[in-house]
C-alpha cells in the first residue's frame, strides 16, 4: 500500500499551498489512511474504498448534515426515491407512488423486507418518523423550510405511506429525493436522540463504524443490503480542506475518488496516468447570503452596489480559470423553470453612487463568514470580492470558522447579526425546491434553516404559492419567470458564478455516480 507520512504530506501540501496562493491556517491536514489502518488492520487498502472532499462534517444525521460531506451520508442512508446521473428520480425504499385528492395525496408503496442497520425493520413507521424529525423545531433541520407543507403523514400499513400536503404540490416525489429526506432509524432516533447525528443509523449499503473528527468517517459493508452488492468491504470519507492535499492523495491513490479539485491543478491531472479527471455541469451556486432585515443590507440598493463592485467575469477566469459561468439568475441555469436577466454589470463607478444614494457614501462596515475548503478556491474568491469591495469603501472582515459554527451563524435570527453575510454554496436539482427556499419569506424566516436571510417580498411570496400547486408545467413558466424576475431586481444575494463540478477517481473504479449537484452515490463499488 501506498502512503504518504504525515510530514511529507504537510510538506508537500505547503508548497502546493503557496503556489496556489491559499490563506494559511485553514486547518490541519488530516493523517489520511494511518490511523484507519492501525484501528482496523484486518481489512486492508485493498478492501476499503476512500472519497476525499473538502469538509469535515457538522452532522451525520441527514436532516442535519447537508454539505460537500454528502458521500458519506449517501453510503449510509437510502431515501425514498434517488435522483440518477440524468436528473431523473427512480425508486430506491419506495417502489412506486400515486397522487389523487387533487395533489394534495402522495402514496408511496415501499420496498418489502428491507432491515436498518441495528436490525429494527423499515416501514411506513420509519417514513413518519423521518418527517418528524425534521419538523421538530429542536432538530437543526437546515433544510426544515421545503417540507413545512407537509400536514400529515398517514400509515394505513407497513408497507403504505400517505403523505397529505397543503397546498398541492406536483414536485413532491422530487423533495422526497432530496439528501435531508433520507429515512433513519426510529429505534436509533429514539436511543439517542439529538446525538443521533453521532450514532447515525440508515439502510445503505455501509454501516456506520467511527468518526474521528478532522480525519475520517468509516462505514463497514452491509451484507444484507437490499441494492447492489459491493466489492469492497469498507468506505472511507476523508474530509480535506486544503485543495493541494486533496490533488496529493488523488495522485498517489491514497483515495479513489476525490471531489473538488482545484481549477489549476486540472490541467495537469489529465496528463497524469492511472486517473481521470472530470469537468462536469453542476446544479450549485456559489453565493454570500446577507443578513437583510436591518440596515445596511437590507437596502436594495446596497445590495445591488455590492454585486456591482465585483468584477466575477475576472474571478472566473483568474480565480476558477473559467471552470464556472456568470449567474444572470436567481435560479440555476440548467434547470427547467429557470430564467436569465440582464446581466449585473462590474461598474465600481455607479456601485459608488447608490453606496452614496443609501447613505454610505463614507463606506460601511461587513464581516464575511466562510469555512474554508468547502470548494476549491472559496478563501481566495472571498479574498477578491473583499478587495473590490474595498474599491467601493466598503470595509469587510473575512472570518474563517469550522462548518457547524457557520451554520450555527447562518440559521441564527438576521436581525443579531446585521451587515454578516456568509459565504456558501447551494445546490438544487429542481427550479421550485430551490426559489422557496432561497426566497419564499416563510422559508427563510423559518429557525434554523441554513438560509435564514430574513428576504421577503410578497409579490414573490404569492407567485411562488401559485406556481408550486399548479400540475400544468408549461402554465407555470410564466408564474417562475415573473418571480425570478423580481427576486432578480432585489438582489438578495451576492451572486458569484454558477460552479462546475471538479472531481477525479482512480482508473478501474466504478459503481458510482457523480450527480450535478454534486453529491457521490455509491452503487454497487468495485475495483478492476
Amino acid at each position: 500500500m501506498k502512503r504518504i507520512r504525515r510530514r511529507e504530506l504537510l510538506k508537500q501540501t505547503a508548497a502546493r499551498t503557496a503556489a496556489v496562493a491559499l490563506a494559511a491556517g485553514a486547518g490541519a491536514v488530516p493523517s489520511i489512511l494511518r490511523s484507519t489502518v492501525a484501528r482496523a488492520a484486518s481489512v486492508g487498502r485493498e478492501a476499503t474504498f476512500v472519497v476525499a472532499d473538502g469538509t469535515e462534517p457538522n452532522s451525520l444525521d441527514p436532516a442535519v448534515g447537508t454539505g460537500p460531506f454528502q458521500a458519506i451520508i449517501n453510503a449510509m442512508f437510502d431515501g425514498l426515491v434517488q435522483w440518477n446521473e440524468k436528473g431523473q428520480i427512480q425508486p430506491a425504499l419506495a417502489t412506486s407512488w400515486t397522487s389523487s385528492g387533487g395533489g394534495r395525496i402522495w402514496t408511496f408503496s415501499l420496498r418489502p423486507g428491507v432491515r436498518f442497520h441495528d436490525g429494527t425493520p423499515f416501514g411506513s413507521d420509519a417514513v413518519k418518523a423521518t418527517i418528524a424529525h425534521i419538523l421538530d423545531l429542536s432538530t437543526p433541520a437546515t433544510r426544515r423550510g421545503n417540507y413545512l407543507l407537509i400536514k400529515d403523514v398517514l400509515t394505513p400499513d407497513e408497507h403504505t405511506v400517505r403523505f397529505v400536503t397543503d397546498p398541492p404540490n406536483p414536485d413532491f416525489p422530487l423533495l422526497m429525493a432530496d439528501g435531508s429526506a433520507k429515512i433513519v432509524s426510529p429505534a436509533a432516533l429514539k436511543t439517542y436522540g439529538q446525538d443521533f447525528g453521532r450514532h447515525p443509523v440508515g439502510t445503505g449499503p455501509f454501516a456506520f463504524e467511527e468518526w474521528v473528527p478532522n480525519d475520517h468517517v468509516s462505514a463497514s459493508l452491509n451484507t444484507a443490503y437490499w441494492g447492489p452488492g459491493s466489492g469492497v468491504r469498507r468506505f472511507l470519507y476523508h474530509p480535506i480542506p486544503e485543495s493541494a492535499a486533496r490533488v496529493v492523495v488523488l495522485k498517489t491513490g491514497e483515495a479513489d475518488v476525490v471531489l473538488d479539485l482545484p481549477p489549476t491543478d486540472m490541467d495537469a491531472l489529465r496528463h497524469e496516468s492511472g486517473l481521470a479527471v472530470y469537468a462536469t455541469p453542476a446544479q450549485t451556486i456559489a453565493e454570500l447570503e446577507p443578513a437583510q432585515t436591518k440596515p445596511p443590507l437590507k437596502d436594495v440598493r446596497v445590495r445591488r452596489a455590492l454585486n456591482m463592485a465585483i468584477d466575477k467575469d475576472a474571478i472566473i477566469k483568474g480565480i476558477m480559470r473559467g471552470f464556472a459561468k456568470p449567474l444572470h439568475s436567481p435560479g440555476i441555469p440548467g434547470l427547467w423553470g429557470s430564467f436569465d436577466f440582464a446581466p449585473v454589470p462590474y461598474d465600481p463607478n455607479q456601485a459608488r453612487q447608490l453606496l452614496a444614494a443609501a447613505g454610505f457614501g463614507g463606506g460601511m462596515d461587513l464581516t464575511i463568514n466562510i469555512t474554508a475548503g468547502r470548494w476549491a478556491g472559496d478563501l481566495q474568491v472571498v479574498q477578491a470580492v473583499q478587495g473590490y469591495w474595498a474599491n467601493v469603501g466598503v470595509r469587510s472582515t473575512v472570518r474563517q470558522m469550522d462548518f457547524a459554527t457557520l451554520l450555527v451563524g447562518s440559521s441564527s435570527d438576521p436581525d443579531a447579526r446585521p451587515g454578516a453575510l456568509t459565504s456558501l454554496v447551494k445546490s438544487s436539482s429542481y427550479i421550485d425546491y430551490h426559489l422557496y427556499r432561497m426566497y419564499d419569506s416563510e422559508a427563510t424566516n423559518v429557525p434554523g434553516t441554513q438560509q435564514r436571510t430574513g428576504y421577503g417580498n410578497p409579490e414573490v411570496d404569492k407567485l411562488l404559492a401559485q406556481e408550486r400547486s399548479m400540475f400544468d408545467q408549461p402554465q407555470r413558466l410564466p408564474i417562475l419567470k415573473r418571480a425570478q424576475q423580481l427576486i432578480w431586481q432585489d438582489q438578495p444575494l451576492i451572486y458569484l458564478f454558477q460552479m462546475v463540478n471538479l472531481w477525479g477517481a482512480r482508473a478501474g473504479t466504478k459503481g458510482f455516480v457523480v450527480l450535478p449537484s454534486g453529491d457521490f452515490v455509491p452503487g454497487g463499488l468495485r475495483r478492476t
